[in-house]
């Protein structure tokens, strides 16, 4: 298990309404993707030493509750999915005074040479270290996608 990440929300990531900025939950996961990441070795020293990185290419972020300025936030990251190239992470944000989720995020990431500029396998051990974490099964809320709403229809 990837250990979670912490943070207090700052005054100037909060709003007019002195609740967590949409752009702010943006900020913690990314952070709390990159430390994740470290954890599962995909730091400074495997791009030096691979050439390889990580790119965000998707996310999805479901804003569930209000954050208030000066909470205590802690993100927990699991692998859902992992292949040579991929790499299928659920983040999950909640308060210290609450258990239930603020926000959640699933976020797919691609390995990058940036050597050669390209998508290309990771590395084989850190590889099988993010297999050895993969989530037994996904969160009934992931894979899912904004509904269109079609102009000109009248619930």
């Amino acid at each position: 298990m990837l250990s979670p990440y912490r943070v207090r929300v700052t005054p100037e990531w909060v709003d007019y309404n002195h609740h967590l900025n949409e752009g702010a939950y943006g900020v913690i996961f990314s952070d709390a993707t990159d430390h994740a990441l470290i954890e599962l070795g995909f730091g400074p020293a495997y791009r030096e030493a691979i050439g390889g990185t990580l790119f965000t290419v998707e996310t999805h972020t479901r804003f569930l509750r209000e954050v208030p300025e000066a909470a205590e936030v802690t993100v927990t990251c699991e692998v859902l999915g992992v292949d040579e190239k991929r790499l299928h992470f659920w983040s999950v944000m909640r308060t210290s005074t609450d258990e239930r989720p603020s926000a959640t995020q699933e976020t797919m990431l691609v390995h990058v040479d940036i050597v050669r500029a390209g998508v290309r396998p990771m590395g084989p051990e850190i590889l099988a270290n993010a297999r050895s974490l993969v989530r037994p099964t996904a969160p009934p809320e992931a894979g899912r996608s904004v509904r269109p709403l079609f102009l000109g229809t009248v619930p």
